[in-house]
């Protein structure tokens, strides 16, 4: 036991905030739109970053900023964890 307490004594963890913006669910074709990419996603021409599945209003899961895009992200469990 004296083993266990020394190793969880010793271990550190690191957070890091951030801020996060959230966009309820009927508010996602406006978001789309002022992303000018509304008509793009109805097409299927917007493709999720990580699985190359077509975005769609009901799969959209997130959205992030890599190297200076905007990369759009499906609700596919897989894709939604990927860093």
């Amino acid at each position: 036991m004296k083993r266990i307490k020394t190793f969880f004594g010793k271990l550190k963890v690191k957070f890091t905030k951030k801020k996060l913006k959230v966009v309820y669910e009927n508010d996602v074709p406006s978001l789309f739109s002022s992303l000018k990419i509304y008509d793009k996603v109805q097409r299927g021409e917007i493709k999720c970053a990580n699985c190359n599945n077509p975005i769609t209003i009901e799969n959209f899961a997130y959205l992030q900023i890599k190297d200076g895009k905007i990369q759009l992200i499906c609700n596919n469990a897989d894709c939604m964890f990927l860093k």
